[in-house]
């Protein structure tokens, strides 16, 4: 028997933002950048949530450190908001995740990810810089609500982040190739890699 279940909702296309409404916050976070914080983008999110009260967190590092994210989740506990929404690459996500969670408030957490990789964005898992070291969170508390993959929130991006996306993907590509390599040489069957499901015969 195969089974596959994921409890973070995808909402993909033109118009996509428009689920935010469906929401009906009375109070919205959002997490993004500095350099983002005066952008038609983050208006946007603002117009589709209803224009509610809001609060703009962008205090935070290219690599998110664990300070950072437990200084943003005692604003969003002090702030309350019925709404999360984090529009960003990776280390904004992994930001935005790690504060949902570690505030203990109950709201609805939204990512718009501006760089694609391997969809770590749905995951529970995040990165933190802490002590100086990069450490790996796992949680399903930390698993968002809802991906929205709207091209009309399309963010001008460096080269830096591209090239980063295209050797995670890479990276997750290696990962398979091991995996297949590791049960041929266990179980001595051939494995057969459709689509990227692995399937023994």
């Amino acid at each position: 028997m195969d089974r596959f279940a994921c409890r973070t909702q995808v909402v993909s296309g033109a118009g996509a933002m428009g689920v935010l409404v469906q929401q009906q916050c009375r109070r919205l976070l959002v997490a993004t950048e500095q350099r983002w914080a005066d952008t038609e983008q983050v208006r946007r999110i603002q117009k589709a949530a209803g224009n509610p009260e809001w609060l703009l967190l962008t205090d935070v590092d290219p690599e998110p450190t664990m300070r950072q994210a437990v200084d943003a989740s005692k604003s969003l506990r002090e702030f309350r908001p019925d709404l999360v929404v984090a529009l960003g690459d990776r280390h904004i996500v992994d930001w935005a995740k790690a504060m949902t969670c570690f505030s203990r408030h109950f709201c609805t957490l939204v990512v718009i990810p501006t760089s694609f990789g391997a969809g770590s964005e749905m995951t529970g898992r995040v990165t933190l810089i802490h002590n100086g070291r990069m450490h790996l969170f796992r949680d399903r508390a930390m698993c968002p609500d809802m991906v929205i993959l709207d091209p009309e929130m399309e963010v001008p991006v460096s080269r830096a982040p591209v090239i980063g996306s295209g050797f995670e993907l890479l990276a997750a590509a290696l990962a398979i190739g091991v995996l297949v390599l590791a049960l041929c040489s266990r179980r001595k069957r051939r494995i057969i890699l459709i689509c990227g499901t692995i399937v023994g015969v």
